[in-house]
């Protein structure tokens, strides 16, 4: 399954979605339009900002996403 892990703003590519690093090509961050397109799963809106997945797994690098 094709996993987002949280949703952020980044420069230059606005609203995404960071996603698992399972997704191959599509890692480490995907569009929003495109996180919808490929049906990564939670839906965008169920993903927690990065604020709240950093709050729950500490902050986000390598390691920390790895096996999310």
């Amino acid at each position: 399954m094709r996993k987002g892990l949280f949703r952020t703003e980044l420069p230059g590519i606005g609203e995404c979605a960071r996603v698992d690093m399972s997704a191959g090509d599509a890692a480490p961050y995907l569009e929003r339009s495109f996180y919808e397109l490929l049906h990564f799963r939670p839906p965008f809106e169920q993903l927690p900002s990065r604020q709240q997945f950093e709050g729950m797994h500490g902050p986000v690098g390598a390691s920390a996403v790895r096996g999310y």
